[in-house]
């Protein structure tokens, strides 16, 4: 059985959280959740788990939802303490042996999990004392203490995976109350050739970029909108990669999928007129380009290989394709300094952006700056990483600036945020005017005005 925990099926009723919440009472409302398994929160976790009662438990973990994962082990073994907790993903898989600190979790699987799984499960079925020395890419406690396995290799090829939707009906809890865009998240690749400092990615896919084939990516497109999907988002680190994958991809897609609705995170370098034509013929309607900051020697130390002017005349392309452009920012890397925070927030009102994900830079394990971090007396092996997030206040991992000066320019950056983004949410909306007039005529235009103003005029929630 497949539970994902975090699933809502009142999206109509969802609200966009502000970047000003999620950095002040949101965030020390998450830490009261997360330390109290009393909190209502988890009621529907320990309904599961009481449900279910798994004899085995595989918990996907990122670094943000590390402790998370720790206290849904904790629920699982306080109703079976027999139960076999292993933790896979990215955290594990960066942070190695200190994953297991806490003897709630048993094993742990390092990189890809799908092959590894498998053997891990037969060897459990098989032998009331299983043996697990065989099994390659795996940390797991044996009688003298942790036993590191040696490294399995990735699945070159990708095509070899079963498609997720054809299983899902069976083994995703709740899965009819699902809507069909909450399932239509794809990776077309595994894999990333950039270096950029900040990104752990590399210890869990390398850098070598493996691709599925332009065929069997149609092919869960297609499964997506047999059940009624009308968007895809791609969930690669970087879309297509390589412009003659890119070209051949969103050919089949125009081709085989007309009307499709897309979305995917891409480069600055990958953002060309070419590849951005070809994508928009497919359908795509919406790219996140990760500019992160906007200072050219911050770009440089953190090996983004591009340039603000780069990065601005990317936003403009995207637009000039009719593709609207989200944007990410970070600031307080450890050798942030006035002149390169400055230069982050001034390239805010340049950027065409309805929407722009601000962060704040966090160490994460396996990234380069974390280790230079650590050896800068910054982080400590006892990390509590359920304070340290993106939108986290308790952030400060500079080595310039005061944890006053950066939370000054943080809120100034909110605000600057919120004001580009209202300012180009209401150009757009002005367009999308013109352009009904222009390509439906008056009445059309009309109809979408009126709308507007109904929205204007609708009562607010009570607070």
């Amino acid at each position: 059985m497949v539970y994902n925990a975090d699933f809502n099926p009142d999206l109509e009723h969802h609200v966009n959280v502000s970047n000003d919440y999620l950095f002040s009472a949101g965030f020390e409302r998450y830490q009261r959740c997360l330390k109290d398994l009393d909190a209502p929160v988890w009621d529907e976790v320990r309904q599961t788990l009481a449900e279910y009662r798994p004899d085995v438990l595989g918990v996907t973990v990122k670094t943000q939802n590390y402790h998370s994962a720790l206290q849904v082990a904790r629920l699982a073994k306080q109703q079976n303490p027999d139960c076999f907790v292993i933790f896979g993903g990215p955290h594990p898989t960066m942070a190695g042996e200190e994953s297991l600190e806490d003897p709630v979790v048993d094993m742990t699987v390092l990189a890809e999990g799908e092959n590894t799984l498998v053997e891990i499960l037969q060897t459990l079925s098989n032998s009331e004392t299983p043996e697990f020395g065989a099994i390659a890419g795996i940390i797991y406690r044996g009688p003298d203490g942790l036993v590191r396995t040696p490294a399995r290799g990735n699945h070159d090829n990708l095509d070899d995976f079963p498609n997720p939707i054809e299983a899902l009906p069976e083994v995703l809890k709740d899965f009819d109350v699902y809507p069909a865009n909450a399932l239509a998240r794809i990776f077309a690749t595994r894999g990333c050739p950039y270096q950029c400092t900040f990104c752990g990615s590399v210890s869990m896919w390398t850098r070598k970029v493996r691709f599925r084939s332009p065929q069997n990516v149609v092919g869960e497109i297609k499964a997506l909108l047999a059940r009624g999907a009308t968007h895809v988002h791609f969930e690669d680190d970087t879309f297509g990669v390589k412009k003659s994958y890119i070209r051949e991809l969103c050919a089949l897609i125009a081709q085989e999928c007309p009307g499709l609705s897309w979305s995917c995170e891409i480069t600055v370098q990958l953002a060309d007129d070419e590849n951005l034509r070809n994508m928009r013929a497919a359908g795509c309607h919406q790219v996140t380009l990760g500019i992160e900051s906007g200072d050219d020697e911050m770009l440089k130390r953190i090996k983004k290989n591009i340039t603000t002017e780069q990065a601005v005349a990317a936003v403009e392309r995207c637009r000039k394709h009719d593709i609207t452009p989200y944007v990410f920012l970070m600031f307080g890397f450890p050798e942030e300094d006035e002149k390169s925070i400055r230069g982050t927030l001034d390239i805010i009102p340049r950027l065409n952006s309805p929407s722009i994900c601000f962060s704040v830079f966090t160490p994460y394990p396996g990234s380069q700056l974390f280790e230079q971090c650590k050896s800068w007396g910054m982080i400590d092996d006892k990390m509590d990483y359920s304070r340290f997030n993106h939108q986290s206040p308790d952030n400060h991992f500079s080595r310039n600036l005061s944890k006053e000066t950066l939370d000054l320019h943080l809120h100034e950056a909110i605000r600057r945020i919120d004001r580009q983004e209202a300012r180009v949410a209401k150009r757009m909306r002005r367009e999308r005017g013109l352009r009904l007039l222009r390509e439906q005529g008056g009445f059309a235009a009309l109809r979408w005005a009126l709308s507007g103003v109904a929205r204007r005029l609708a009562p607010r929630p009570a607070e």
